[in-house]
């Protein structure tokens, strides 16, 4: 059973391992890493009330930005994000409100160099739920705002051939809890670790399982 980032491992240790019995992927990645980060930016800007049209330029730069790992010494990677960044606005004010502050820049460029985030980018959970043979079931929230539901549970239906069993249960955020709007802000201030509905369900479906 794996979280977010685990529920990516999971289907990569059991695609490997005819011996794992079943997976649960509770908010798991069906689509890469990229894309999956895009999605969740405008996501979460989104329920922020960012205008779309700020939206739409702060997603067109980290588009090409998640692309530098692929063509840019990590010694050059903040000097070519401040190119993109510059490429796309109009001056410091608009470089703030979209998240690309120096500091910001400095961050995001520490970020994309390490190794389990060039791994993250570029990885294709498709290729391992493909190959993975024991059962699934995959779990979202239908208000999780940084493993978005739809898109990623649409995926890991066609990856799996449907053979995945499938749920997003409603008012729920990445973490499980019910939820407001679901963005990251309310974690802490939820009283709910994790929703009982949800350790049901998933208690159910193993003993059914095993029972198979």
């Amino acid at each position: 059973i794996g979280h977010s980032e685990g529920g990516l491992i999971a289907p990569i240790v059991a695609s490997r391992n005819s011996s794992v019995a079943f997976i649960i992927m509770l908010a798991g990645p069906g689509i890469d890493g990229k894309e999956t980060l895009l999605l969740q930016n405008r996501k979460i800007y989104e329920i922020g009330n960012m205008p779309d049209s700020l939206i739409n330029k702060r997603i067109t730069i980290l588009n090409e930005v998640f692309d530098l790992p692929k063509t840019t010494d990590d010694n050059n990677l903040l000097t070519e994000i401040d190119k993109i960044v510059k490429k796309y606005t109009t001056g410091k004010e608009e470089r703030s409100a979209i998240g690309f502050s120096p500091k910001s820049v400095m961050v995001l460029a520490n970020t994309i160099k390490l190794n389990w985030m060039k791994t993250f980018l570029y990885l294709d959970p498709c290729e391992y739920l493909s190959k993975t043979t024991c059962p699934i079931l995959a779990l979202n929230g239908s208000k999780d705002c940084q493993v978005l539901p739809q898109e990623n549970i649409d995926a890991i239906k066609k990856c799996t051939n449907n053979r995945a069993e499938t749920m997003i249960l409603p008012n729920l955020n990445h973490l499980f809890q019910n939820c407001e709007t679901g963005g990251a802000n309310e974690y802490m201030m939820i009283e709910e670790t994790f929703a009982p509905t949800v350790l049901d369900i998933m208690h159910n479906w193993i003993l059914n399982t095993i029972k198979k």
